[in-house]
């Protein structure tokens, strides 16, 4: 994470980039003797080199564009030589293809479908990915109280066995998750907007930023700002009233409301059907392929076959041969004659021409 927040190109940005890629795999699979986990793993690794092919040719385009890979060389021929597009543009192109891997690794539509097996990895660490990539405020805020409503209210419905091994996290992990806790709290001061004081992030980040092309659009009110930030808040709050009516206050009415609209809730619980529809266009046709084709065609079929035939081959020429090593004295004869006869056989064919 240090080598993508510190690089200074976009080439190492890309090697931090694929060093955070590899952490999300390797603590997604954490529990690799579980396949379900070994599953998550790898389809967390497969969709997000979908995502990198994206930024890859993102940043080829960039250096094909610009003949550097520098920030500071990039943005500052953009401010001088690029005009504002209006349209779809070289500059646009990039932008969507370096958003391509921004959709990958930030689980978004749709490349997003890795997100909901990363509950096979730790606790912590599954929910620190949910954390990161659900942003969204009416999302993130029902979906995660009613995780806490449903684990911390109502009746157990956990098993004997469960109950037996429930214990308290030791301090490797509860001392981290305490430091982050206070830490995420002071990093919302940290980034105050304008309106509601010094926004110290902001001029944290002015010196990366300062090839950046200016605006020239004025900035947004702070009354627009204010507004948005309480229409966020206001949804949040929404959300979580939501949940708890839901799952804590009226706890029959969501499986009512799963009864009403079973269509709309197969819908939402599959997922919107995105796996399963990717099953059908790519994973499916890709095994069936690679088996029939790959494996029992190419594989099984010519290189197995020519090698097998091979040793068939000579294994039936071993057959033949070993009939006249058979220690019998009048067999050995009968072959000298036969080859006597032959070779005379020849020889006079020879001369009669």
């Amino acid at each position: 994470m240090l080598v993508l927040g510190l690089a200074r190109n976009f080439l190492l940005m890309f090697v931090g980039w694929e060093g955070v890629g590899l952490c999300s795999y390797l603590l997604i699979g954490y529990y690799f003797d579980r396949k379900s986990a070994g599953d998550a793993g790898q389809k967390a690794f497969i969709v997000n080199r979908i995502g990198d092919v994206g930024f890859i040719l993102g940043i080829l385009l960039i250096f094909a564009t610009f003949g550097s890979m520098e920030f500071d060389g990039v943005f500052r021929q953009i401010s001088q030589r690029f005009p504002a597009e209006t349209g779809l543009g070289i500059l646009t192109g990039i932008a969507l293809l370096l958003f391509v891997g921004a959709t990958g690794k930030s689980a978004q539509i749709p490349l997003y479908v890795w997100l909901p097996d990363a509950m096979e990895g730790p606790t912590p660490v599954s929910a620190l990915i949910h954390a990161a990539t659900m942003v969204t405020a009416g999302l993130t805020a029902f979906y995660m109280f009613r995780l806490v409503f449903l684990t911390f209210s109502g009746e157990e419905r956990m098993d004997e066995h469960t109950r037996r091994h429930l214990h308290e996290s030791p301090a490797s992990m509860t001392v981290p998750l305490v430091i982050l806790a206070v830490l995420s709290v002071m990093g919302g001061w940290v980034g105050l907007p304008a309106w509601m004081g010094v926004n110290r992030f902001a001029a944290f980040l002015e010196p990366s930023l300062r090839f950046t092309a200016l605006s020239e659009h004025e900035p947004a009110s702070h009354a627009l700002e204010a507004g948005l930030a309480v229409l966020s808040v206001a949804v949040a709050a929404f959300g979580i009233g939501a949940a708890y009516n839901l799952y804590v206050v009226r706890r029959e009415s969501a499986q009512a409301l799963a009864r009403r609209f079973a269509g709309l809730h197969a819908l939402l619980s599959h997922k919107y059907y995105v796996d399963e529809i990717y099953d059908a266009l790519f994973v499916n046709p890709a095994v069936t392929g690679s088996r029939e084709v790959l494996w029992k065609g190419l594989d099984v079929g010519i290189i197995d076959g020519s090698v097998n035939g091979v040793g068939r081959t000579i294994q039936g020429s071993a057959d033949l041969l070993k009939h006249l090593q058979n220690g019998l004295v009048r067999s050995y004869a009968s072959w000298i004659l036969a080859g006597t006869i032959a070779a005379l056989f020849y020889i006079y064919s020879l001369i009669r021409r």
